[in-house]
């Protein structure tokens, strides 16, 4: 019992880490609302704001999968595994019935809200020019589903 425990230990961990994004396609299949919230918002075209731009460091945040440990080629614009996690092993519909596993095999907790303002500050920051101050609270608001 030891040993199954073990290897189940090893296989969340490797889930919850590992770039196996879906892609938001995918994640439209069930949450068809959500989907359509984030195609008329701004992370849907995110990649064309650093279109002309060569930097490879544009595309951590300007795209999803993009980070220093990819092992994908990145997905276009800031989809929703940007925020939400890698999917691969919490996407199923099985799994996403049960929170507290979705969370465990990948899915990002995004609550309490210092966690959702974390993660949106690490992109959403003040030295890379967006023009004014970043309020992650209002602007989730705004985008939030």
């Amino acid at each position: 019992m030891r040993l199954l425990s073990l290897l189940l230990l090893i296989f969340v961990a490797y889930a919850a880490n590992a770039d196996t994004y879906v892609g938001g396609d995918r994640c439209a299949t069930c949450h068809q609302k959500e989907y359509r919230v984030w195609k008329k918002g701004p992370h849907a075209s995110a990649q064309k704001n650093v279109e002309a731009s060569t930097s490879q460091s544009c595309f951590h945040c300007h795209s999803t999968g993009q980070g220093p440990a990819a092992t994908q080629l990145p997905l276009p614009n800031v989809q929703c595994e940007a925020c939400h996690g890698a999917g691969m092993y919490y996407a199923k519909e099985d799994v996403m019935r049960n929170r507290v596993l979705a969370i465990k095999l990948g899915m990002r907790e995004l609550a309490p809200e210092d966690k959702m303002v974390a993660m949106c500050q690490a992109c959403h920051r003040d030295d890379v020019g967006i023009g004014k101050k970043f309020n992650a609270v209002k602007s989730w608001k705004r985008i939030g589903h």
